[in-house]
């Protein structure tokens, strides 16, 4: 899951993180449904492994600071791979415009 500050990553509740899904072709490769964030508002999070049956918490990230991202468009991809999987095809969304927010995939 990916847990961060803002209330659409689950205010650091793990249990409200947004689920990962991994991928068919490249099962190291994980990615969301999407989720919308605040414009130009810095918001912090981590990726953390819970328990399928239980949603427990196993273990977070092993990185020290918080992950950070500024969302500055209507849409914005992130990629904490430096860019290994961004050959992997990817299925369409679409994006639906909000004024003060921006869809982060």
């Amino acid at each position: 899951r990916v847990v961060g500050a803002s209330e659409a990553l689950g205010a650091w509740h793990t249990e409200l993180g947004v689920p990962l899904i991994r991928d068919e072709v490249e099962e190291s490769c994980w990615t969301s449904k999407g989720v919308f964030l605040a414009l130009s508002k810095l918001t912090q999070y981590k990726y953390v492994i819970c328990d399928r049956t239980s949603g427990e918490v196993v273990r977070w990230e092993a990185r020290e600071a918080n992950r950070e991202v500024w969302p500055t468009g209507g849409r914005m991809v992130v990629e904490d791979d430096e860019g290994r999987f961004r050959g992997i095809p990817v299925a369409p969304s679409f994006v639906r415009k909000q004024a003060a927010n921006a869809e982060i995939v």
